[in-house]
């Protein structure tokens, strides 16, 4: 208020002294559309008539009027630019100016600048170009082109990247060393065995662009050596939007067809369990079916006798405790003290005892209607539904505004998603040991389904709190629950008859994330110093709540089911898992970029350092159950497999001292862990024009890694490394606490030379070197060992994990050429230290460090515009990697599996693709307001299970060659409509044995082709 009468006040006393002015409002951007901070504008005929641009490359410039003034707009760096500006009585005119870097050709168009567009392509075509980093990207504009629904979806479009569910790939270098972050602030993974978040959680529709850096800087973190990939969130625009979409998708192999499932709870669809497979008392009350004569005499009221006597407690058997047991007689008046010699009188006693006093004590320490089915679901079974369309809905807006006289931009986004998907011909596998020939020890026919309900929103605001300051802050809750089913067949070799093994696996898990994220940027402008702050917190839990693993065989004879065999206990019997994980990631960071005047050099030299800091807790709890055999002899048997109904009514209630089932509490220490990764990390980075054409990007980063894990009990009772009351059970390892605690520099630097021609565009060549890391994750490091649904095994840690260092030398030489084709080549060679993989251990699947490994390869990629209607993108990449490790062998002394060297072996890196395929051939007409587009992508074999141990054959992911087609129709100018068709081929995911006779199916599922209907709004 005060700044508005000032300005009037101000106006009158012009006008009363006849004098008049005029006021330039303008915004002055680089090629990218960002904001230049800092420019100096000056009237070269008054040189008292100047203003410097603020943080966001606003200026005001007040001028006298009805003359003719020229404008001056300098900043080291970049071409000075001129703009004539005439203004007449008191007039205010609002100009956008674009500033080029000095190797650039000065247009002498004034161009009109608004907010950039961070979702479009030649947007982050100009920030790639200028990066002094090697970049690829996919915008939200390509995005929309593709149909993809979530991130994971899209950046496999990215040259060089693959994916595997909602992992990813790139250059063919596996999860571990991809870093991926939200708007450059790490999140939880909330995933036990990734080191990396996995992407399905974040819909397209609430993300601006994906940048995937594949070079390092020292002002990112240094725990990444395959790419750091940034999921930009949508800015606000700098006009009201409005944005809805309804999508509706058909899959002609589930939709309106019978699919495997099982028990659902109310709130499913919202992402989460109401409660009906959750328990809230996780004390288990079993029936003490071996009860002795002691429990029975103190059940029935001589506890406090025998405590008199010094007797505390008998076992059954020998004579001491028939003495004791005559004494209590006595007690109960069955026998008087001088018969206790007497073997009539005795065994009279003891018949009256068994007949009316026996009975009474049992229904005392087991009531007959006890129920000890413990509050757990009483539903066992899969089960069979019709299995609807699947569908999005995708609403948003924002817009840019004043608040109390300042700018103020907000955006909101909400999407939610259901999906189903389901094969009924799944195949999965298990082979025997290398020694006997890899005979099959289970060949599975799998029913299979996935049902994913999710939900994700986006509240993003910016203000300006002065004229070079700005603050922000940005929410995005995520929630996805997804539910797991599966009943798998095994067809043993027939004999007289053929036995068939059942298991069935249901597997729901319920997954959040608050992500809570602060900005401040502020601008010195007598200095040139910019200063950022960001700050991050993910509030992360996952929760697996009743993972039921069920098992019972059958018999066919003459093809006609001859009997069922189905006992609880047998194998690892019918179990039910409940995993709790608790994950939290504070992320901070802060840094200042500032130039400095090279004497006598017109050169410009900019530095910028930083502290950062991350802290990530994770806390892990595994309740695990299992269903025992009570004490009833004449147990009917299992008919027709109705597992509910077998297990149903009640069978879990004590009635005159008998019961069919009840629960076992199968707790362990190991189950019950913790641990903590934090790094701090500081740094410096120089940024200088050699020359004109040669620019240097690079510094040190210096980083400290404190990583601890272990068991909460093991913990808490200061147990020590491979204390005897560490030793864990079936055969694994010690559970010892797991510690790393190091300095790392890491340095890096890039030379990029460029070369400008007005006919050929801008070419550049880069050169780049770096040092970095990969830190064991807080689960590979605890030696526990948990039950996984996927694999269907346990799979444990390993607290020995070393830290992985690389070595990373890159070459890239990219061309973009002024009708907006562009081509690039790539050379990289990374050399790893301490490589680690998952594989097969001694008692499941487990991780260990590999010595040596590298990985090398060569991208292609290229954008080529056909004509007016068509362009054309494509992507390869070629990889060649070996790793180098020693194969174990193992034998049991003293119960502990022993290992020791067996042979070497070579073979490609886990997870490493040796070759990558991506290709998006669109047309679009402006005047039909259509657009089409045909996308492909395959990658090669890669390693997802390493034999590790003798006897183990490695796994690897079969390629899959993925065809997606879409075309989208403008009604309009505010509707349109698409039809997307996606995996038209119905290519199975398929994973194989490498055995010396060939490929053996590990498993292998088809999901079917995704048939997708939208329709959409905007304002």
């Amino acid at each position: 208020m005060l700044r508005i009468v000032a300005a009037i006040t101000f106006c009158v006393f012009c006008s009363l002294y006849s004098f008049s002015q005029g006021t330039l409002n303008g915004k002055i951007t680089d090629l990218n559309g960002e904001p230049l901070y800092g420019v100096v504008v000056r009237s070269t005929i008054n040189s008292a008539v100047g203003a410097v641009c603020d943080f966001d490359g606003i200026f005001t410039l007040k001028i006298p009027d009805n003359k003719t003034h020229i404008i001056t707009f300098y900043l080291t760096g970049y071409e000075e630019l001129r703009d004539t500006v005439l203004l007449r009585n008191g007039a205010i005119i609002d100009r956008g100016y674009t500033m080029l870097e000095k190797s650039v050709v000065v247009s002498k168009e004034v161009i009109i600048a608004a907010k950039a567009s961070k979702a479009a392509d030649s947007y982050m075509e100009k920030i790639k170009m200028n990066s002094p980093v090697s970049i690829d990207y996919i915008s939200s504009e390509t995005m929309k082109k593709t149909g993809d629904a979530t991130v994971v979806g899209a950046i496999a479009r990215v040259s060089g990247v693959s994916t595997n569910g909602g992992l990813i790939t790139v250059r063919g270098i596996g999860d571990r060393y991809i870093k991926t972050t939200l708007n450059g602030s790490r999140i939880p993974t909330l995933d036990p065995l990734t080191n990396n978040i996995k992407l399905d959680i974040f819909p397209a529709s609430l993300v601006d662009n994906i940048v995937i850096t594949k070079t390092q800087s020292p002002d990112l973190p240094g725990d990444w050596s395959g790419a750091y990939i940034s999921v930009e969130t949508k800015d606000y625009p700098d006009k009201l939007t409005v944005n809805i979409e309804s999508q509706f998708g058909y899959n002609p192999q589930v939709t309106f067809k019978d699919f495997i499932t099982s028990e659902r709870s109310s709130t499913d669809w919202l992402g989460f369990d109401s409660g009906v497979r959750q328990r809230t008392d996780r004390n288990i009350i079993s029936p003490n079916l071996n009860i002795g004569t002691y429990q029975e005499m103190a059940a029935l009221g001589l506890t406090n006798y025998f405590n008199g006597i010094g007797v505390h407690g008998w076992i059954d058997g020998n004579a001491q405790a028939d003495s004791y047991f005559k004494l209590g007689l006595v007690q109960l008046g069955l026998l008087s003290s001088g018969q206790i010699n007497d073997p009539v009188a005795y065994q009279n006693a003891r018949n009256n005892y068994n007949a009316n006093y026996r009975p009474k004590a049992i229904e005392m320490i087991n009531p007959s209607g006890k129920d000890y089915g413990n509050g757990f679901s009483k539903s066992w079974d899969t089960r069979f539904a019709k299995a609807p369309i699947n569908y999005t809905q995708n609403f948003s807006f924002g817009n840019q505004t004043t608040l109390f006289g300042r700018e103020f931009g907000y955006f909101f986004g909400f999407r939610y998603g259901s999906s189903f998907r389901y094969d009924a011909n799944g195949i999965s596998q298990r082979v025997g040991d290398e020694s006997l020939g890899y005979p099959f020890e289970r060949q599975d026919n799998a029913l299979i389904s996935r049902q994913s309900n999710s939900w994700s929103a986006l509240l993003n605001l910016a203000y300006k709190i002065g004229d070079n300051s700005r603050i922000s802050f940005l929410f995005m809750p995520n929630f996805i629950g997804t539910n797991d089913v599966a009943d798998y067949t095994s067809q043993r070799l027939p004999t007289e008859f053929q036995e068939i093994d059942v298991s069935k696996n249901i597997f729901y898990e319920q997954r959040k994330q608050l992500i809570y994220q602060g900005a401040f940027q502020h601008f010195i402008p007598k200095h040139d110093v910019k200063i950022d702050f960001n700050v991050s917190y993910t509030d992360g839990a996952s929760v697996a709540p009743d993972f039921k693993a069920l098992n019972y065989t059958y018999t066919v004879r003459d093809t006609q089911i001859d009997s069922y065999n189905f006992g609880p206990t047998a194998g690892e019997g019918i179990r039910r898992y409940y995993r709790y994980l608790d994950e939290n990631i504070l992320d901070s960071r802060l840094s200042a970029e500032f130039p400095i005047a090279l004497k006598g050099k017109k050169d410009r030299l900019k530095i910028k350092t930083g502290i950062a800091t991350t802290r990530n807790y994770k806390k892990i709890d595994n309740d695990e159950y299992r269903v025992a055999l009570g004490n009833n002899s004449s147990l009917p048997p299992l008919l027709n497999g109705n597992i509910d109904q077998y297990m149903g009514g009640n069978r879990f209630v004590m009635n005159n001292g008998i019961i069919d089932f009840y629960y076992e509490n199968l707790y362990y220490d190991r189950n019950h862990s913790f641990g903590h990764s934090n790094v701090d990390a500081g740094y410096i980075l120089t940024n200088v024009d050699l020359t004109s054409n040669l620019r240097f990007s690079g510094g040190f980063r210096a980083e400290h890694t404190d990583i601890f894990a272990d068991v909460d009990k093991f913990n808490r009772l200061n147990y020590e490394r491979n204390d005897p009351r560490r030793l864990n059970v079936g055969g694994f390892p010690y559970v010892n606490p797991a510690e790393i605690k190091q300095w790392n520099v890491l340095p890096s630097g890039s030379l990029i030379y460029k070369i400008e021609r007005s006919r050929w565009g801008r070419t550049n060549l880069r050169l780049n070197y770096s040092s970095t890391l990969a830190r064991p994750s807080i689960r590979e490091l605890s030696d526990a060992a948990i039950f996984d649904n996927e694999f269907r095994t346990l799979i444990y840690g390993n607290s020995d994990l070393k830290m992985v260092r690389t070595y990373n030398y890159d070459f890239r030489a990219e061309t973009f050429l002024p009708n907006g084709d562009n081509l690039s080549v790539s050379l990289f060679h990374k050399d790893f230290r301490n490589h680690i993989e998952l594989g097969f251990g001694s008692a499941g699947i487990t991780w260990q460090n590999i010595s040596r490994a590298y990985a090398q390869g060569l991208e292609l990629e290229g954008h080529k515009v056909i004509s007016k209607h068509f362009d054309f993108r494509a992507n390869v990449t070629f990889v060649k990697s070996q790793e180098r490790f020693i194969r174990q062998d193992f034998q049991v002394i003293d119960g502990i599996k022993v290992f020791s060297p067996l042979d070497t072996v070579y073979r490609p890196m886990y997870g490493q693709a040796p070759y990558l395929v991506n290709a998006i051939f669109s047309y679009k007409s402006d005047t039909l307001g259509l657009v089409a587009t045909v996308s492909y992508n395959v990658q090669g074999p890669r390693l997802v299970i390493a034999g590790v141990v003798k006897g183990r054959p490695d796994v690897y992911e079969i390629p899959r060659h993925l065809i997606d087609f879409k075309v989208s129709k403008n009604f309009g100018k505010k509707i349109s409509c698409s039809i997307t068709v996606r995996d038209i081929l119905n290519a199975p995911v398929r994973r194989s044995y490498q055995l010396p006779s060939g490929l053996v199916d590990f498993d292998r599922f088809r999901y079917g082709t995704n048939i997708l209907f939208s329709i959409a709004y905007k304002y």
